[in-house]
């Protein structure tokens, strides 16, 4: 079973965080930068992170949304 949302009622922005939820799960934040909207995304496999040498990755939303399509 899957939970469909056309509209994407079911996304929300936290005004103090920022963190972005869909149906209560984060998905990641969203940063206002001159540059425009960036995502950050929090790594939790410790390994990973430390390898990388942080636990955030970002990618410009635009690039985000040009390799969705």
């Amino acid at each position: 079973m899957v939970k469909c949302d056309p509209q994407a009622k079911t996304i929300r922005i936290d005004p103090n965080t920022l963190l972005v939820r869909v149906d209560g799960i984060i998905l990641f934040r969203r940063v206002l930068r001159d540059s425009g909207v960036i995502l950050q995304f929090k790594d939790s496999d410790r390994l990973r992170s430390r390898r990388r040498g942080t636990e955030y990755v970002e990618i410009p939303l635009s690039a985000f949304v040009d390799t969705l399509k």
